[in-house]
């Protein structure tokens, strides 16, 4: 499913867990927000902007386990009690402030044997791809 915010992806995925769990069925859901991401390239991932980002991201978390802790029964399996719903959060990638002087500059201008040996270039400033030429 698709969502524009935070608060519609809790919607949408709390009425799929809802229905899957109701009908005895097991589901897996993955949620991505560029947001924390996105908010970094604009305004640098120290900025307050992703701060508020981030304590948004927290605050759904916060609020997907209190729901399931709540509104979703924990199953007995072998003597003990296991909730139904498990929830997972980590980030695709961390940040960094690399300084200037660890970059390395692969121009044409200051190397150029090494694009005399290259068919072309990808990526963006912090991965860079070579292709070799065969």
């Amino acid at each position: 499913f698709g969502f524009s915010n935070l608060n519609e992806c809790f919607d949408q995925l709390r009425n799929f867990i809802t229905t899957h769990h109701n009908n005895g069925t097991s589901t897996f859901s993955s949620i991505y927000s560029p947001d924390p991401d996105a908010t970094a390239h604009a305004h640098g991932w120290e900025s307050a902007e992703v701060a508020e980002k981030v304590q948004q991201l927290d605050k759904f978390f916060e609020a997907l386990n209190n729901w399931k802790g709540t509104l979703i029964p924990t199953t007995n399996t072998g003597g003990g009690s296991q909730p139904a719903v498990g929830v997972v959060g980590t980030a695709d990638h961390g940040h960094i402030s690399p300084s200037f002087t660890s970059f390395h500059n692969l121009s044409p201008q200051s190397h150029p044997h090494v694009w005399a040996c290259l068919n072309g270039v990808s990526g963006e400033g912090r991965v860079t791809y070579l292709h070799v030429k065969d």
